[in-house]
């Protein structure tokens, strides 16, 4: 896959003739090793079939001006894209979080809407699939951390967003029961206020785990998309990355899959 990145992650769904990508870049890099990671980027879902028409990346850590600068070297859907930037830690002296959500020719001149609903890690994009049916998608790089998580859930549940059937894809750096976990303590890691506020959430904008529906045939039997890469004992894998979708959507149905 892509070298100079921990734990790479791609995550692809298809609804109909629609499909969907998603990537945890862990930084794409400002020295050559950064041109050659994005060079690697680009070659990979070139390689990729089908080719996805949208692709929603995570964890960028470049500003606006790195996204529209640097990011050409990795732009092979020749649509158009969003950014969602990363902003400087001086705790850390580097760039955090950051999103984008990348479109291929034949959507671009369909967008509706756009707009971010949290700084560097939430934005929202709608598109006009048919005449009958507007596509909503979510794109969220969450916190590591259960209270910060707490306000994003909250945050997009109070977001005026635009009537749309949605899809939530995200990294969400929490799993939501014991059987998205291996390893590790015996815990979801979600407080009670946590799971209130996710599930607020899920509920209003009427959002359901392709993994368990039947109208989703999974592609391969690879059910986590995260590991700490430590061997026996200390070894923790996780499902943190997902895809949720409104009813009208579940019964289009699809495939999903690693």
């Amino acid at each position: 896959m892509l070298s100079n990145a921990a734990h790479p992650t791609v995550e692809r769904m298809k609804v109909d003739q629609l499909t969907l990508a998603t990537f945890n870049v862990q930084g794409l890099g400002r020295d050559m090793d950064g041109v050659r990671k994005r060079r690697e980027f680009k070659e990979f879902f070139l390689r990729s079939n089908p080719k996805p028409d949208i692709l929603m990346i995570h964890e960028d850590k470049f500003t606006l001006r790195d996204c529209n600068k640097r990011l050409k070297q990795m732009d092979f859907l020749r649509g158009s894209s969003y950014w969602n930037e990363a902003i400087y830690s001086a705790e850390k002296d580097s760039f955090r979080a950051g999103t984008g959500i990348l479109l291929s020719p034949r959507l671009t001149p369909l967008v509706k809407s756009h707009g971010i609903i949290m700084s560097r890690r939430a934005q929202y994009l709608t598109f006009q699939l048919a005449p009958d049916m507007v596509i909503g998608i979510i794109n969220i790089y969450a916190h590591n951390f259960t209270n910060s998580r707490i306000r994003l859930w909250n945050a997009i549940r109070e977001f005026e967003l635009p009537e749309a059937e949605w899809i939530l894809t995200v990294d969400f750096n929490m799993i939501e029961d014991l059987e998205d976990k291996r390893g590790g303590t015996d815990s979801t890691g979600q407080g009670h206020l946590e799971f209130q506020a996710w599930t607020a959430m899920l509920l209003q904008l009427q959002l359901l785990d392709v993994h368990y529906l039947d109208e989703f045939r999974q592609l391969t039997n690879i059910r986590y998309t995260w590991n700490n890469r430590r061997h026996g004992l200390e070894s923790i894998i996780f499902r943190l990355d997902r895809f949720y979708v409104s009813p009208r959507i579940q019964a289009i149905g699809g495939h999903s899959g690693e």
